[in-house]
């Protein structure tokens, strides 16, 4: 089953009236979490590890409010996607003193929601889900450009899963060359970047990592169009905004969540028919 997806404002809407779950996308940087309600993301929050995670200590309390602020009733079905196993612990504790049914979600979960050709349990959660949120938007094949602590490159065509590429994120490479050579300028990749050659050191450092993710992404994707022909590339995570303007891709936020919310949908139709 397959919902029809219609945009309305700046929400995403199926054509047809959905359940509601609460989907929470535990990364390496950042806690997503969405609440869906007839197939619309009706709120969405984002937290940093490093504000609720502090000293291995979970600090609960921002979490808390926003489930209040929302209205989140205790009883709504929660889904996780986690690639941070020592947070995960900690949110699942904190989460089982309010909901009744929670599922973190494992790669072996996704059989029957999308087709893999080898052993699924060595591919991240997170970038089956995002492929699987993708299928919403654009169809059975396409490639999700993921820029977020790492860049990942996921291709699915025909719903079967071909497999990607995992790449140090922008972050990553400041954060090395800081370590590593403390004596050159601070990385600003906000900056506007100038396809030219660079007049000083610090154009040329921001400059050459910033071309060198644009370009190594489009050649890394036309060599996929040459061996697999045809697909929609779309781009998302928290550092795509920053290479928007120089890659000619489309961007769309939050595709993890619509992943799990995917899952869970194919789940409520197998309870419906009795699985």
């Amino acid at each position: 089953m397959k919902i029809g997806i219609k945009k309305f404002g700046d929400k995403y809407i199926s054509n047809d009236k959905k359940f509601s779950i609460l989907a929470f996308d535990l990364g390496n940087s950042r806690l997503k979490c969405s609440y869906f309600e007839d197939s619309c993301m009706k709120h969405y929050g984002v937290f940093r590890l490093d504000e609720i995670f502090v000293n291995n200590k979970f600090y609960s309390q921002p979490l808390d409010k926003w489930l209040k602020e929302k209205g989140i009733n205790n009883d709504v079905k929660c889904f996780i996607s986690s690639v941070n196993l020592t947070i995960e612990k900690h949110l699942l504790s904190f989460l089982n003193e309010i909901f009744f049914s929670i599922k973190v979600i494992e790669p072996k979960d996704l059989v029957g929601v999308i087709e893999i050709e080898y052993d699924i349990d060595m591919i991240g959660i997170d970038r089956l889900l995002h492929s699987i949120g993708a299928s919403l938007f654009y169809g059975d094949r396409v490639c999700v450009v993921d820029m977020g602590t790492a860049i990942t490159l996921d291709l699915t065509k025909g719903n079967v899963y071909k497999g990607g590429f995992i790449m140090p994120g922008i972050d990553m490479i400041c954060k090395s060359i800081k370590l590593f050579l403390p004596h050159l300028p601070v990385i600003d990749i906000t900056i506007n970047h100038k396809n030219v050659p660079s007049r000083n050191t610090n154009e040329a450092l921001n400059n050459g990592i910033f071309y060198s993710i644009v370009y190594g992404l489009e050649g890394i994707v036309k060599s996929w169009h040459e061996k697999f022909g045809d697909f929609t590339t779309v781009l998302t995570g928290g550092s795509a905004r920053f290479f928007e303007s120089e890659l000619s891709w489309p961007y769309f936020p939050h595709l993890t969540l619509w992943g799990i919310y995917r899952y869970a949908e194919y789940i409520e139709s197998l309870n419906e028919k009795g699985f």
